[in-house]
């Protein structure tokens, strides 16, 4: 799946390694 988000939407965080982007539900736009 894709998910869309606003452009400054999330908090982009790294843990061992890996790059994750924390968000709240409401700020998805929509999954395709």
């Amino acid at each position: 799946d894709q998910v869309l988000y606003g452009k400054w939407t999330g908090t982009e965080i790294t843990v061992e390694g890996e790059d994750y982007l924390i968000m709240q539900e409401k700020d998805i736009l929509a999954v395709l």
